[in-house]
Order: structure tokens, then sequence, then C-alpha cells
């Protein structure tokens, strides 16, 4: 139950100079940036390895990821509280590891997946990264520290898709894996010598079925919005596994409520200032990945075949047109943190909103020329900011024995919007399919402008909520006056 005892004993940290901690946050970023990775690597990926295994439904190399994400981010975090937050990371990150040897070496569709699927489980770093910074960092420090883990320092960021590019284009497709490998190695064994644990526990339980539950019912609808334009939008079949996902759902929910120890409390949604900071982390998150998975597919689509875009570029150049998309989200997020404390955050959700949705009308209008994409994808990554701002404001107005069960909540619904954004913006394009090229399929312009053009009013959901929570005359009045956390 959320009412149960925490027992917070009081940390002791060893006396750590600015650079001491700045060396701990690095190491730290090893493990959190991987859940921005999770697109912005594969993404560009993602036409090679559909010729490579030949296969229509490659957007399961995203999907399968963010699908066990969704599911072990609540489970981590409860497990976190229980055991330890650095204890369950280096956990995590030996998983990850095995998970991303495995899709570098596989052979099969099958196995590919199945290595997706354990590398799923880097989706929880981020939330409970930023946790264990909330616990360990010194007050004057956490703001800054949480922005840059949710942004990134910008390194991975910016340089990581340049990187993938030059290794997809030189030594293949499935070489992009190896340097996920890497960084949960080096973050698992770092963290092992250099970071210290938190102090914070909670007594209780694991709740395993409801991960069971929830992960059936994700199943469901992502494998309905995948198959649905070869089913048909109304078939049987589509109708089914829609259906049955959304009662495994509502179980899910219902059982959330009774259990003793929930995988996410869904009560904490009563609160109305947590809500609004869901929904806004929800919009930001279906927007960002559903760009960022088809923007390599535009780009590299040859022009020569008259649809109306696509510039025919390899994977290197995708990389150049996302330098100024990833150094913006760095900017953005950094801003957000330096600036928390003067600028209520309604503010940075909706200019990210606004940022965003600029971004979604531009790619649906212009996608014709280079510059095009590079000022597209530039809006989106400042739209990024949200993702800073959500979190600094969880673990700075939610009282402390309840940060736990919100970031977690959180993390999940990041995780559940960015699956369901990327499998959603597969799904329309879908329904535009002409031809294959080199194994992958060729879209009609139609169909990416409908999915940009739906995007856009997804991305309206955040400038709503800035604009609820300034009227509000900022957070903690909200909190106050509203109804308490359970």
């Amino acid at each position: 139950m959320l009412s149960e005892e925490l027992h917070m004993s009081t940390t002791k940290f060893t006396p750590r100079s600015t650079s001491g901690w700045i060396g701990i946050l690095v190491i730290l970023l090893l493990l959190t940036e991987q859940t921005g990775l999770a697109t912005a690597l594969f993404a560009s990926a993602l036409p090679k390895l559909g010729g490579h295994f030949q296969t229509p439904h490659i957007v399961w190399v995203l999907s399968m990821t963010t699908l066990v994400g969704s599911i072990v981010t609540p489970l981590a975090g409860r497990l976190a509280d229980l055991y330890g937050k650095k204890r369950i990371l280096v956990a995590l990150s030996a998983i990850a590891t095995v998970g991303s040897i495995i899709s570098a070496t596989a052979s099969s569709w099958e196995a590919m997946l199945f290595g997706r699927a354990l590398s799923g489980v880097s989706m929880a770093f981020l939330p409970l990264g930023y946790s264990l910074i909330q616990d360990i960092f010194p007050e004057r420090l956490r703001s800054i520290a949480i922005a840059a883990s949710t942004n990134g320092l910008g390194l991975i960021t910016v340089v990581g898709p340049l990187i993938a590019g030059v290794m997809i284009d030189t030594l293949g497709v499935m070489s992009i894996f190896w340097p996920m490998v890497l960084l949960s190695l080096a973050g698992m064994i770092l963290m092992i010598l250099f970071v210290p644990e938190t102090t914070v526990r909670a007594k209780g339980s694991a709740d395993w079925f409801g991960a069971v539950l929830l992960g059936a019912g994700l199943g469901g609808i992502l494998y309905a919005l995948d198959m649905a334009p070869s089913w048909g939008w109304a078939s049987n079949k589509t109708l089914i596994f829609s259906a049955a996902g959304l009662v495994l759902i509502g179980a899910w929910v219902a059982w959330e409520r009774v259990c003793s120890a929930p995988l996410v409390d869904i009560r904490v949604l009563t609160n109305p200032v947590v809500l609004k900071l869901m929904l806004a982390a929800a919009s930001a998150m279906t927007v960002i990945p559903g760009i960022a998975s088809i923007f390599p597919l535009m780009l590299m689509t040859p022009p020569s075949l008259g649809i109306g875009y696509g510039l025919g570029v390899n994977a290197t150049q995708v990389a150049f047109h996302t330098l100024l998309g990833g150094t913006l989200l760095v900017l953005g997020g950094l801003w957000v943190g330096a600036t928390s404390h003067r600028i209520q955050p309604a503010v940075h959700i909706a200019i990210g909103g606004i940022c965003l949705v600029a971004a979604s009308v531009f790619f649906a209008c212009l996608h014709s020329s280079s510059w095009h994409y590079v000022i597209a994808y530039g809006l989106m990554g400042l739209g990024g900011m949200i993702l800073a701002a959500c979190p600094i404001l969880i673990v700075t107005v939610v009282p402390a024995e309840f940060r736990g069960v919100c970031a977690a909540l959180l993390g999940a619904t990041t995780s559940v919007a960015g699956t369901l954004g990327t499998q959603l913006t597969f799904s329309i394009i879908g329904t535009e399919m002409v031809s294959f090229s080199d194994g992958f399929p060729i879209y009609r312009s139609a169909g990416f402008t409908m999915a940009f053009s739906i995007l856009a009013i997804i991305a309206l959901i955040a400038i709503v909520v800035g604009v609820s929570l300034g009227k509000s005359h900022g957070v903690e009045r909200t909190l106050s006056s509203a109804s308490p956390v359970p």
C-alpha cells in the first residue's frame, strides 16, 4: 500500500567535491542515456534490418524493447524501493548486456526479438537513475543532475546517431548493437565500483501478477496495431486482439486497485497535478518516438521513386540531419534544470508542447528538401524539454514517501506511450504501403502526412497541460489545494 512505512535512515555521504558528483552523474548517464538511444540509434537501422531479415514487421525491433520496458519499469521501481536502486540498476544492466549481445549475433528474426526483449529492461534505467540522484545527490545539484539524466549531457545523444550511421554503412547493420553492449557493461562495472547506494527502503512485495496482466494487455493491443494494415482495421482478428488487450488492461487496473503491493498505485492519479504531468509526459513520448522512428525511412527513400519525399541518403547522412535536434534536446533539458527555480514548470511544458506541434506540422507539410528535415527534427528535439520538466516536478513537489511510486508511474507512462506512438505511426503509414525495396516497404506520402497530423493533435495535450498548470499559479499551490496523493 502507498501508506506503508518507508524506512529512511539518514544517508551519510563521504564529502565530495562538485567534480566528484559530476563523475557519478556521468556513470549514471551511461545507463540512463540508453532509454533515448533505444529509438535514436536503431531507427536509422530499420530499413537495412528489414532487408536483412526480410520482414515488413521491423518496427518490433523498437516495439519489443519498449513493450518489455513498460512492464519492467514499474516492477523495477518497486524492487528498487525494496532492495536498493543501485542493486537493481546493476542487475538490469547485466540483463541488458546479454540482450544486446544476443541481438548483435542473431541469425534469425526470433533470436533478434528475444535479444531486444531482454534489452527492454534498459527502459527502467532512466526513472531509477533520477530516483537515485534524488536520494544521494546534494540538494544544490539535484535539479540540474536530474535534467541531465533525462535529456543527457549530449555527447551520446548528439554523436550516437552519427557513430551508428558510420557503423551501419561500414561494418554492417548488425554492428549497431555492440555500442549498447559497451554502454551497459561499462555502466554496470562503474556503478559497482563508484556509485553509492541509497539507504531508502520500503516494506512489502513486488506485484508479479500485475506485470503479467499489463504485458499481455499491451502485447495484444500492439499486435493488433501492427497487423491492422494487412488484416484490415475492422477485421475480426484486429477487433479480437484489440478487445482482448483492452480487457486485460482493464483487469490490470482493477487488480492494481485491490493489490496490497501494486505494480503502480493507480490511486495516485486522483491528484490532478500528477495526472496532468502524466498526460504531458505521455503526449511527448508518443510524439517524439513516433517522429524519430519514421524520420530515417523518409530520408533514406530514393527521390527517384517520385512519391513526394525522400533524399536517398545513407545512414551516416541521416545522422547529420539529426545533429541539430540532438543538440537542442540537450540544451533544452539543461535549460529546464538551470531555470527550474525561476520559471514555472508549466512554462517549460507549454513551450515544449508548442515545439512538438510545430515539428509535426512542419513534417506534415514540408519534406522534400534537406533543410525541411533538419528544422523539423530540431523543433522536435527542443520539445523534449517536457521530458526534463516532468521528472523535476515529480521529485520536488511530491512528498518523499510517494516519489518512488510516482517516478515508477511516470516511467511506465512514458514507456507505454513510446511503444504505442511508434506502433501507431507505423500502422498509419502501413495503410499507404505501395511496394518493397530491398526487403523493406515503401509508403505513399499521404501516409506520412496523416501520421504527422495525428501526432500534432496529440502534442496539443502538452500545451493544454502547461496552460492548465500555469493558471493554477504554480504547481506547489495546486498540490496543496488539490486532493492529496493517497
